[in-house]
C-alpha cells in the first residue's frame, strides 16, 4: 500500500498525467511555490514571467497536474 493518498478515482487511470484543467489563483505565487515545497508538493514548473502572468505548475501525488497563477488584483497592485 502507498504511503500518500492517491486521488484518481477507479475507472480514470488512463487521466493520469493529463491536464485537469484547474488553476489556482495565489496573491503570490513564488511564495505559495516555497511554501507548498516545504510541505513536500513537488511543482514541475516553477515561478515565472509568461505572457499571461505569473505561472507555475505542481502535480498531486497520482502525478496530475495542477496550475498556480497570480490574482489579477494581486498583479495590479504590485
Amino acid at each position: 500500500m502507498s504511503s500518500s493518498p492517491r486521488f484518481t478515482p477507479p475507472g480514470a487511470e488512463s487521466q493520469i498525467g493529463t491536464f485537469t484543467g484547474y488553476v489556482f489563483a495565489c496573491a503570490d505565487p513564488a511564495a505559495t511555490h516555497r511554501e507548498l515545497t516545504a510541505a513536500g508538493v513537488v511543482f514541475t514548473e516553477d515561478p515565472a514571467e509568461q505572457p499571461w502572468g505569473r505561472w507555475a505548475q505542481f502535480q498531486d501525488p497520482d502525478g496530475n497536474p495542477f496550475g498556480l497563477t497570480q490574482r489579477e488584483d494581486s498583479a495590479t497592485s504590485s
